[in-house]
């Protein structure tokens, strides 16, 4: 299991590094080529489509914990019957999300991009059309990605993932260069979920993981289980989370416009990537989690939530001090200075909201592989509320700055505190336990990076070779402190450990 799970994370990793590669070179190309206003509808576009997501997404959520806590030998037509389910649920869903963006199509120009011209209008209700063939398209084949993931085959789904994000670039590129157009992304990405969908269901079918397909009526019983008793609370939840992570974006457009949705998401999308990389740690690890609670006991459970909760917070704090002393040359280096927000004390504030989201989410997971996600909604919609008033308050002031800092000033007003309570509760670990084995070597990693960043300063660091050479040599030396930091904790909450315990289940 613990091959497994490492190949499930590296393939991850893999997928989102092509991901980031392909959006390094399509966003500045857009910016160049079509103007911030196309760009900014290309990217509320694409917000949308992961907006639609909420209402779907906490399927494979709850599928995945479905199928997970069943045994791949000797359940496999249970397995099945909840894989249908999962198919059903995505293809209908999805079928209504096309039939929405089709309408949205037909609404540009009047509902909405009022007083734009004739050719965006025209390129933004093909690109509606095209997104809704494409979402249709990739949720039906999540449903797949979904059962490898729950039969802890990670690594062969998130390499079909990998494949559709190289197919994708790759005819994106071929069709740009004939017709540099928004529209023809969506065709693009269309095209290559297409393509490696169906190659994914043969394998399927031709291994035997999936049977051939029945035509009969749905178990009922089973659908509600599965969309109901498993799956209510994962999409409120999701609903909520999804609020959280992207409201920003809509705000941002609503109050300043699509230029202005551009600039922010230039300054939070480099800091988002490594929100999203250092958190493939935690969900890789869901399914583990999942099989741990359901054969296991708590205290199996807690060594390696322990283990990895610590080391998501290294990560974290290592990642948020480093965006906010070298994003804005980062930034610079991807879209031009002169696509540059110029307000340096913006990167700090992203930084700081980084960490945060890392740490949190590691909590989330826990819930989410537990089954206990249902605790976590009122909480969470307090804070996506919260996080919305504070950034409508707070944009005369602070502009685009408004969305980070107003998610930290909720954090810091307790939300934090609230989700590390409950995520401690479930693995009945005391606060005293806790800042001995995470808490303290926390502590000491971000004074330690604070004072580093005050004594260096962001203007003598600015990605010189000097510079880095310093930075190499100084996080070298953080990373030897925190090893050996951690080979002196005790050794049930040790990686060995953790090793070992992935490897029994």
């Amino acid at each position: 299991m613990i091959r497994s799970y490492f190949s499930g994370l590296a393939s991850n990793y893999l997928n989102q590094s092509v991901s980031v590669l392909i959006n390094l070179i399509l966003i500045p190309y857009l910016l160049h080529s079509q103007g911030p206003q196309l760009t900014g509808v290309y990217l509320v576009l694409m917000t949308i489509a992961n907006f639609v997501a909420v209402g779907i997404g906490w399927l494979a959520g709850a599928g995945v914990r479905s199928i997970a806590t069943l045994s791949p030998a000797s359940d496999r037509e249970s397995i099945g019957r909840v894989h249908r389910v999962i198919v059903l649920g995505f293809a209908v869903y999805s079928t209504l999300v096309l039939a929405g963006m089709v309408g949205a199509g037909f609404l540009a120009g009047s509902w909405w991009l009022r007083g734009s011209s004739m050719a965006t209008i025209e390129q933004a209700r093909y690109a509606c059309l095209l997104l809704g063939a494409y979402v249709w398209i990739s949720y039906v084949h999540n449903a797949d990605l979904a059962l490898l993931t729950a039969l802890l085959r990670q690594g062969e789904a998130n390499l079909y993932r990998v494949a559709a994000q190289a197919l994708f670039g790759l005819t994106a590129i071929g069709l740009l260069i004939y017709h540099p157009r928004i529209d023809v992304l969506f065709a693009a990405q269309g095209i290559a979920t297409l393509v490696v969908a169906i190659a994914a269901r043969i394998n399927l079918r031709r291994r035997r993981i999936i049977c051939p397909w029945e035509w009969s009526l749905p178990d009922w019983a089973l659908l509600r289980q599965v969309l109901v008793t498993t799956g209510g609370s994962y999409f409120l939840f999701g609903l909520a989370q999804f609020s959280l992570m992207y409201a920003d974006v809509f705000v941002v457009g609503a109050v300043l416009g699509s230029e202005a949705v551009a600039a922010y998401v230039v300054v939070w999308r480099i800091a988002e990537f490594a929100g999203l990389l250092l958190s493939r740690i935690s969900e890789t690890l869901s399914p583990y989690l999942t099989r741990i609670g359901s054969l296991g006991g708590v205290l199996e459970l807690r060594a390696v939530f322990i283990a990895t909760t610590r080391v998501q917070h290294w990560l974290a704090i290592a990642a948020g001090c480093g965006y906010a002393l070298f994003g804005s040359s980062l930034v610079g280096m991807w879209v031009g200075v002169e696509n540059r927000p110029p307000m340096s004390w913006i990167y700090p504030l992203c930084g700081a909201a980084l960490v945060f989201q890392v740490i949190n989410r590691h909590d989330v997971i826990l819930h989410f592989a537990t089954g206990r996600i249902g605790r976590l909604i009122v909480p969470h919609v307090l804070e996506v509320s919260g996080k919305i008033v504070l950034t409508v308050a707070l944009f005369p002031a602070l502009g685009i700055g408004a969305p980070p800092a107003a998610f930290i000033l909720v954090q810091i007003l307790g939300m934090t505190w609230w989700y590390r309570r409950a995520a401690l509760q479930l693995v009945n670990v005391t606060w005293p336990e806790w800042w001995r084995e995470v808490g303290g070597p926390a502590a000491v990693e971000l004074g330690l990076l604070v004072a580093w960043m005050l004594i260096v300063g962001q203007g003598t660091m600015a990605w010189s070779w000097g510079g880095l050479l310093v930075s190499s040599v100084f996080l070298a030396g953080l990373l030897a402190f925190v090893v050996r930091w951690h080979l002196r904790r005790e050794p049930d909450a040790s990686f060995t450990s953790v090793a070992g315990l992935l490897s029994k289940y």
